[in-house]
Parts: structure tokens; sequence; C-alpha cells
């Protein structure tokens, strides 16, 4: 036994005397004991702080009689915390969470929040994402110190990208490396070494994410050097790989630098060879990102993520930047080789989208019920997916109407994420006044943020409008409120603040539905060859498939077209 372990041994029987005795002394010898055991536990926290980790191994014993001698005193949190951390080191994450038990069932502090995280760290470990995510969300913008800070981020990080959470890995990793400042060297070569676990696929959504994301101030820089990060790692990538597709949707959406960069010659090489490959139809899908305003534009990342996370194996996703005309970018997905188109995000572009899909007889998905039309004769290549914001607010008028409201305003049918009207002096963001005496129900088709403002406002008033949300802001539901559901959409959390950062929205829902769909379509339909013939009657075939497949989807309780081109959905009211 070393020095250092005989002398732990040692303090572990002085701490259970110390324990043992202390109920049976008189008020000073209680406080002299309580003293005794906190010098003790500041000991054998240096102690093991300058251990090595072999020395720690000899260690674990006598700390666990330390630490079940003193039950859940508060003197010795951290030892607990550096034991259960050393056991998530060695991967014993059942040892980890028994160490941390008494620290999460004590009272509120520093001391359960660390617990808290070296739970979710176990938790992640195993590849339990989306738990460890429940316990880790809570604590951001609680924890005091740059350390601890720095820890839950490091964990937050790993928890989203364990539970394939893209939006939620970019915000916390901008959110952490703009507030480090001790250290912001060592967090840029974590979330390096972290983009590792990230498949391919995945990195060039979180490109997308980054192109359409907007930071301000230290944000912004903490957002250019990641972004930096993913370009060079998808760089690197493509030309290790000979991957000529994803070296020209570098050039063409990667930042301008990347061509003057170390790999700027050789990515332009690899490039071209793209264009002889896009004039082959294969298995692949192709949607549009951005559209006409910023709205559109946010809608069509969700679709792409949406895509990705469903899309089968040996499928891949072709993106195109929108043009001044939806139908120049429809024609270049064409071009590069898409079987199946997925676009039309509102009535006025799925209309586009549709007279586009039948004039070139390409199976196209719309994301929105464009306005009626009557088809012409033969097979009908574009089959609607999206709701029709139409009936939703007719199934919300009814369900207002059951509470005897009738007198109703409609918003977010327009780009404007909230209503540009304000209250004096600007205080608030929906015109409350001009509404009060004449408006008693509040519909909302459109943006979710829009929702969450306009709920939040109206918990400040005394007798607020009923508000009633379309799917799309449905998922920010408070219990005041009324909204649609329709197949497994949305799921609901407990707390509706976390609503935007948790779970899918509407349009990712049904990028994933299309995906499915998709993905069922294209495997049972064979490659064609590469005559002009041969292509069409692939493109048939595959419209064919996609009218019949069956499979579970989110958005809908319909399993599929059922050889119709529009899908049934049931549109139910949560109250």
């Amino acid at each position: 036994m070393s020095r250092r372990t005989a002398w732990l041994f040692c303090s572990a029987l002085a701490l259970s005397l110390g324990c043992a005795s202390s109920s049976k002394q008189q008020r000073d010898k209680v406080e002299q004991a309580r003293l005794a055991l906190e010098r003790e536990a500041n000991r054998l926290v240096v102690v093991w702080e300058e251990a090595d980790p072999v020395e720690r191994v000899t260690m674990e014993e006598p700390l666990e009689r330390v630490l079940a001698e003193s039950g859940s005193d508060p003197r010795v949190a951290e030892l607990r915390l550096l034991l259960a951390s050393h056991y998530l080191e060695q991967r014993r994450r059942k040892d980890a969470d028994r160490i941390i038990e008494p620290l999460l069932k004590g009272p509120e502090g520093p001391a359960r929040d660390s617990a808290q995280i070296l739970k979710a760290e176990g938790l992640t470990l195993e590849g339990h994402g989306e738990e460890a995510l429940e316990l880790l969300l809570p604590l951001s913008g609680k924890l005091v110190g740059e350390s601890a800070r720095s820890r839950h981020e490091k964990a937050l990080v790993l928890a989203a990208i364990e539970a394939r959470r893209w939006r939620l890995t970019i915000l916390t990793m901008v959110d952490w490396l703009a507030e480090v400042r001790l250290s912001q060297d060592e967090a840029l070569r974590f979330i390096d070494v972290s983009l590792e676990r990230v498949p391919i696929l995945a990195q060039k959504r979180l490109l997308l994410e980054w192109s359409n994301a907007e930071f301000e101030g230290e944000k912004k820089k903490a957002s250019d050097a990641i972004g930096r990060l993913i370009v060079m790692r998808l760089a690197r990538t493509a030309l290790e790989t000979k991957d000529a597709r994803l070296a020209r949707d570098l050039f063409r959406s990667g930042p301008t630098w990347l061509r003057t960069s170390e790999y700027g010659d050789a990515l332009a090489n690899l490039a071209a060879l793209a264009v002889d490959e896009a004039s082959s139809l294969g298995k692949r899908i192709g949607i549009v990102l951005g559209g006409r305003g910023k709205r559109e534009s946010r809608h069509s990342i969700d679709v792409a993520r949406g895509i990705t996370e469903e899309l089968g194996e040996g499928l891949e996703l072709l993106t195109e930047d929108f043009r001044e005309l939806l139908p120049q970018a429809l024609a270049a997905l064409i071009g590069q080789g898409a079987a199946v188109l997925v676009t039309g995000l509102t009535p006025e572009a799925a209309a586009e989208a549709r007279d586009f899909a039948e004039l070139r007889k390409v199976p196209t998905i719309l994301l929105a019920a464009p306005p009626p039309k009557v088809p012409a004769s033969g097979p009908q290549y574009s089959f609607v997916l999206g709701s029709s914001p139409d009936e939703e607010e007719r199934a919300l008028r009814a369900a207002l109407a059951e509470d005897g409201i009738t007198e109703v305003e409609v918003l977010g049918q327009g780009d404007e994420t909230c209503i540009e009207q304000t209250e004096s002096a600007g205080t608030l963001t929906f015109p409350w006044r001009s509404w009060q005496g004449r408006v008693f129900g509040l519909i909302v088709l459109g943006d979710e943020t829009c929702a969450a403002e306009l709920q939040r406002e109206a918990s400040g008033l005394k007798a607020p409008p009923r508000i009633a949300l379309g799917l799309e802001a449905a998922r920010t539901k408070t219990s005041r409120a009324i909204s649609l559901r329709a197949g497994t959409y949305p799921i609901l959390r407990d707390d509706p603040a976390a609503a935007l950062s948790a779970g899918s929205s509407y349009f990712e829902s049904l990028g994933a539905d299309a995906a499915r769909l998709v993905s069922a379509a294209l495997e049972r339909v064979p490659l064609p060859g590469p005559s002009d013939t041969e292509r069409a009657k692939y493109l048939e075939q595959v419209r064919l498939e996609l009218s019949r497949v069956e499979t579970p989807l989110d958005t809908t309780s319909a399993r599929g077209f059922a050889r119709k081109n529009t899908i049934q959905r049931k549109l139910e009211v949560q109250r």
C-alpha cells in the first residue's frame, strides 16, 4: 500500500469515528466533530486532485468508506462529485449514479446542479441523449463560475449530438465559446473533436444551419470560428473520400475564403467531376433552400433537417439555393439527378411547384396545399403532404365557436414574425388595446415565435382573448390555449418555453414524413438505363410507388397517399 493510500485509510477511519461519536457528545463536541469532518474532507479533496490515475483507483475503497459513513452530509459533496466523475471516466455509470444519488435528492444548490450534470454525462455515454438533455437544459443560465458553466456546456454539446439535435448543438457551441474567457483554445479543440462524432451528412446540415443563423457581437465571432472548423473538416473529408458532390456543394454554398484556402485548388478540380455525375438519374431527393422571405427560408432548413433524419440508406439529398423563380431551382435539381422533389412551403409556392411537376413529369411532394385547380387528364405527378391553412382556420373557428367565441382575428399568415404594431412606448408587440371589446379569439396559423410571444403577453392581461394555434405553432401551446393536432404531432412539453429548442418543428416533421415516403418508394424501383425513354419510365414508376407506399408518419394518422394525390389528415383540437 502506498503512503498516500495508507494516509487515506487513516483519514477514512478518523472520519468514521468522528461521525460515530458525534451523536454522543455534548454540543461543543458536536461542533468540534463537524469542523474535523470539514477539515478532513478538504484534505481528501487535495490528496485526490494531486493523485495520478493509478493512485486514484487504489483510493476508491477508502473514499467509498468515507462517503458511506458520512451519508448525505454536505461537507463531503465535493468528494462525491470527484469520485463520480472518476467512475464516469472509466465508463462505470452505475457506480457514478450511486455515488451522486444523495446529492440529487438533496437541497437545491451548486452540489445538486453538478450532480445533475454528471448524471446527464452518464446518460449520454450510454446513448440516451434526449434523457440527458432533460437534465441539462433546465440548468442553462443558472450556473455560477466559468468552470461549472464549461462542464455544463460540454455535456450539453455531447448530449445534443447524441440526440441528433443539430440546432441545439449549434446554439450551445456558440453560446459557450462566446462567454469563455480563459480557455477559448481549449473550447475550440473540444468542439473540433466533438464534430468527429457527427456524421458527414449531419455536418453538411450543420453548415446549412450556420449559413442561415444570425448572431451578433461575441456570438458572431464564436459562430465564425466554429463555422470555419466545420467547413475545413468537410473540405478534408471531400478530398479524402473523393466526394465530388460534397466538393461542389462546398464551392457553391460555402464561404468565399474556402476557394483561396489550402484546399481551394484541389476542391475545384474535384467539384468539376460532379458535373458529369449529375446527368445520371438516381435515388436522389431534391429540395430548395431559401425562399421568398426569412420565414420561408427558416422552414426550408427545418425541412432539410427532417429529411436528413429519416432518409433511407443509399439515398442522397440534393439541395439548391432559391433563385428569383422557383422553377429555376427545381430545374437545377433535376439536372443534378433528383428523382423526387420536395418543395412548396406556401400555397403560392406549392402552386408553382405543382405546375412544374406536371409539366416536367417529375414526382413532387408539396409541403403546403396549393389553391384548387382542375387537373389535366392523365397521371398527376404532384402529391400534397402539407396541410391547408383554410382547413386549419375552419377547424379552429369551429372549436372557438363551441366556446361561444365568434369575434376572431387571424394572425401569422404573412411573412412577418409578429405584428408590427405596438402599444405605447413599444412595451407590447400586439395591439391588445385595439382588440379589447371586439376580438375574443385569436387564431395563429403561422410563426412559432409569434405564438409564443402572443401567449406570454396574454398571460399578463386580466381578460385576454382565447388563443387558438394551428399546426405550425401548436408545440408552443400553454394551458390557456387550444391547438390543433394531426397524427402524433405535436408532442407537447410540460414547459412550453422550452418548446422551440425541444423536439421537431412542424416543417421538420413534414420533412421527415416526406423522407419516409420517398425512401419507401425509391427502394422498390430499380435504377434506369441512360436513355430518355428509360428515364421517363423510371419517373413514372416512382410516381406510382409514391402514390401507394405505406409507412408510419408523424403529421397524419394516414400511412400514405392511398393512390390519391392529397394525403388524408384528420385535424383534432387539443384543449
